[in-house]
């Protein structure tokens, strides 16, 4: 039971980064780039670990998602609460995770499902900045 209170946490975490993120980047919704970005970033995520091994220079894809949200995506119209509401693309990545887990055959949502899903949604830029 202990595991899956941990990997809870780190998909909330990852989650309430991509949050950060978002306002740090003058966006008043977070989008998927800044969900990719909260799972290099996130302590104690292993995102950015698989990738490297994977032989992905993972802080030149940082620099690059930070590049392309600041000009693709940062807007200035921020909403009246302190929660930025996700885009329908971050949405549907999220659901999509879900569908992961299931096909894994897992029952705890953890970094990895929320990774596969990232990759897979056609509205991720993350596929294109990793080329």
């Amino acid at each position: 039971m202990r595991m899956s209170q941990e990997r809870r946490n780190k998909i909330r975490d990852i989650i309430v980064r991509a949050g950060q993120i978002a306002e740090e980047t003058g966006c008043s919704k977070v989008y998927p780039e800044h969900l990719m970005l909260g799972m290099l970033l996130a302590e104690g995520v292993q995102v950015a670990t698989w990738l490297s091994r994977l032989g992905v220079d993972v802080e030149g894809l940082v620099t690059k998602i930070k590049s392309y949200i600041a000009e693709k995506v940062s807007d200035s119209n921020f909403p009246e609460s302190n929660e930025l509401p996700p885009t329908i693309a971050t949405a549907a990545v999220l659901r999509r995770v879900h569908e992961e887990t299931w096909k894994m055959g897992e029952d705890v949502v953890n970094e990895g499902h929320l990774l596969l899903a990232s990759l897979y949604h056609d509205a991720l830029n993350v596929c294109e900045l990793l080329a």
